[in-house]
């Protein structure tokens, strides 16, 4: 092997794979890139054993070759190189397990393995396949990601459940306290797609190939596998192998009270008044009165009150109290310069948070049964 390539071209893709190729293995090849050189261009193969990630750069390949180098101290040492610099990649002639790198008067050896040992994994070869805007595709899973589970014990929740139904291409994401929705009219050819769920960590590495790209991106699937690509990378992970709750039972809004505030001002407010709670549980006791929607946190002791200017739209919202941490994602995911609508149809019934310019995407957190702080009382009289 031998070739050059410009730090610009070689750099994020390193960056790529160094995010896929874990630190840790107790299989060292799984700790290297495989590195594909042929042609005009030089190909970068990553993986965590459940996650492949290729790459394609360009590049002036002199001599085709293929090997793997540990995929850290391959990126800590371009990483340090000017900017707009070119480094020569090339097989040692005396040691077929090295590789040499140089750039300028620096010069690196990297110790190899052999790429027949690297782990195959092949792509979506039967499923179905669909085009879809990056910048859409981001938009959905950036929605539902923060209501992915982390809790291991139920990994059916620990991704993003997608489907297809009545024209909609959804993302869907819950962790057993909140829900996230996000819906888009569905690409064309994906009418027959099978429901599956996307695993974290495919939809971390989804957004990050993403970035700011508005271009289309190649989406396939099958019952087991996803593939995601735009022509230069491509992502293919495994998918999690479970029964996705019923969702819909929980996000079917029933009829109730709705008023709406500045989704800003809430969260503002929200901070302030989490500052008094007391244990890990951080609940937020939430009434309207008087066109303003009154918050409080704490006990007897340790109290905190606000109060933002609401408008109550229809009915008379009952008192409630819900997780600070869920309330702020809520807010976050949905906030702006338009208002959002709250409703629920009653103390014990889910919040649901939706912003009338944007009926796609709607969030839902589960209430708390804790009751009005007894010291509320006191300190409004006292203020």
């Amino acid at each position: 092997m031998k070739l050059t390539i410009d730090k610009s071209e070689l750099t994020p893709a390193l960056a790529g794979a160094a995010s896929v190729t874990p630190r840790r293995t107790e299989i060292p090849i799984v700790g290297n890139v495989k590195i594909s050189a042929e042609s005009d261009s030089l190909t970068i193969d990553a993986t965590d054993l459940d996650r492949l990630l290729r790459i394609t750069c360009r590049a002036d390949v002199k001599e085709p070759g293929v090997t793997t180098i540990p995929a850290q101290s391959l990126k800590a040492f371009i990483d340090t190189l000017p900017n707009g610099c070119q480094i020569s990649m090339a097989s040692h002639d005396r040691r077929a397990d090295t590789i040499l790198l140089s750039s300028g008067r620096a010069r690196a050896s990297f110790s190899t393995l052999p790429a027949e040992d690297y782990p195959v994994m092949q792509d979506v070869e039967e499923g179905i396949a669909y085009t879809i805007t990056g910048q859409n595709l981001a938009r959905m899973l950036a929605f539902v990601e923060s209501s992915m589970s982390s809790e291991t014990v139920r990994w059916y929740l620990c991704g993003a459940f997608l489907e297809v139904t009545a024209g909609k291409l959804t993302a869907v994401a819950t962790d057993g306290h909140s829900l996230a929705t996000c819906s888009t009219d569905a690409p064309a050819g994906s009418d027959d797609a099978p429901s599956v769920i996307v695993p974290s960590t495919a939809i971390a590495e989804f957004a990050r190939m993403i970035g700011a790209s508005d271009g289309e991106f190649h989406l396939s699937y099958d019952s087991h596998k996803i593939s995601l690509s735009d022509g230069r990378a491509t992502l293919i992970s495994k998918l999690i192998d479970g029964s996705y709750p019923d969702w819909r039972r929980v996000a079917s809004k029933q009829d109730g009270p709705v008023f709406s505030v500045s989704p800003d001002e809430m969260a503002d407010a929200v901070k302030r008044v989490a500052t008094q709670s007391s244990g890990k549980e951080s609940a937020v006791y939430m009434e309207t009165k008087d066109g303003e929607l009154l918050l409080a946190c704490g006990g007897d002791h340790s109290l905190a009150m606000d109060s933002i200017a609401c408008e109550v739209q229809t009915g008379e919202p009952h008192p409630v109290s819900a997780n600070s941490r869920l309330l702020l994602a809520a807010l976050s995911a949905l906030g702006g310069d338009h208002p959002v609508n709250i409703s629920y149809a009653g103390s014990g019934y889910p919040i649901f948070f939706d912003r009338p310019d944007d009926p796609e995407r709607v969030r839902i957190v589960m209430p708390m049964n804790k009751p009005r702080p007894s010291g509320m009382d006191t300190l409004t009289r006292e203020a």
